[in-house]
């Protein structure tokens, strides 16, 4: 499946694979867009292209971005959900997250600076981001 950037509303329209998501994701998403009243952008929800067991794949993950709004403000809105994983990708074309109702009883967290290079969601990455952030680094949404 190829990358696609569809708002939220769009998205809940006529999105590829609507239909294969989770209703309680789909909740959430829409609670999220309604909460930040920005305009909540959908990178990928539902792939059938990925491995049986990704979340994708299950119809429980979504990787967006709010336009309009900092990596770290998103953050603070996303954790005012129940989402088990969270995680925050710096090297996208906007910088954006991760969110997903993975089945366990403590979330994850974490991060990504650069292509397949993960970090732990952790003071280290939160210095990291918002001096990104505060000194203008963010260009096009990229930290």
């Amino acid at each position: 499946m190829r990358a696609f950037n569809l708002s939220w509303r769009q998205y809940e329209d006529s999105g590829p694979g609507i239909d294969h998501v989770d209703v309680r994701l789909i909740v959430l998403l829409r609670d999220l867009n309604d909460y930040t009243g920005k305009n909540l952008m959908v990178h990928c929800l539902y792939d059938e292209d990925r491995a049986p067991d990704n979340l994708h794949r299950q119809g429980l993950a979504a990787d967006g971005h709010i336009e309009n709004m900092g990596l770290l403000d998103q953050y603070v809105c996303i954790s005012r959900f129940p989402f088990k994983g969270i995680g925050l990708y710096t090297a996208w074309n906007h910088a954006g997250f991760h969110v997903d109702l993975r089945n366990q009883k403590i979330g994850a967290r974490w991060a990504c600076r650069k292509q397949g290079e993960y970090v732990a969601m952790n003071a280290d990455f939160l210095q990291y981001a918002l001096a990104a952030e505060t000194n203008g680094a963010v260009k096009g949404g990229k930290v």
